[in-house]
């Protein structure tokens, strides 16, 4: 990642990132060289898309039926649900797992690079678990196709629904757009 994406990150989520994650992020991570994925969030894109998603999204139950807390930084996921993440004002970027079950953030790590540690020491045991050696399970992961898409219609700028989140469009481009076309006809909208 530059320092410039960062820049963008740290204006549209209105705060500053952390000196140490700001250097793991430039220098960029892997577990003795295997990809760290979603557990540590390096793209520019999906990070961003990821923290503004779960700035914006309605909990039910999350936080207590409260927003994202603001000064919390999702660094990445664990695949079922949960985030990690570290607070803007740690420096030591002590992570936390946020539990959606239990509702609580749970400390995971002191540091990023206990983080790492504790990382790799799980996907090892997983390995271990599965049968097979470590560098298997990132070839298989390599290898899964993504999803079909659905057959749902959106308008968004960009390929996929998600990529709103980086450029919305408002309603009264949308109404100009729906306008000027022959093909699209503005049925009406809900505020």
């Amino acid at each position: 990642m530059t320092p410039s994406e960062i820049k963008v990150i740290e204006d549209r989520l209105s705060l500053q990132l952390p000196h140490s994650y700001r250097d793991h992020l430039i220098q960029g991570v892997t577990l003795n060289g295997f990809p760290i994925g979603i557990y540590f969030q390096q793209d520019f894109k999906e990070l961003l898309v990821l923290n503004l998603r779960i700035r914006q999204e309605t909990w039910s139950t999350e936080f207590c039926q409260k927003p994202w807390p603001a000064d919390q930084i999702c660094i990445g996921e664990d695949g079922v649900g949960n985030y990690y993440s570290i607070q803007a004002t740690d420096e030591s970027c002590a992570v936390s797992l946020f539990d959606h079950e239990g509702d609580v953030f749970q400390l995971v790590a002191a540091s990023l690079s206990d983080y790492f540690d504790h990382l790799l020491s799980m996907l090892q045991q997983t390995a271990e678990m599965l049968g097979c050696p470590l560098s298997e399970m990132f070839e298989d992961a390599e290898q899964a196709q993504a999803p079909s898409p659905t057959k749902e219609t959106i308008v968004v700028r960009g390929e996929e629904r998600r990529d709103g989140l980086l450029n919305p469009i408002d309603l009264k481009e949308w109404v100009d757009v729906a306008s000027a076309s022959d093909d699209l006809t503005m049925r009406g909208y809900v505020i």
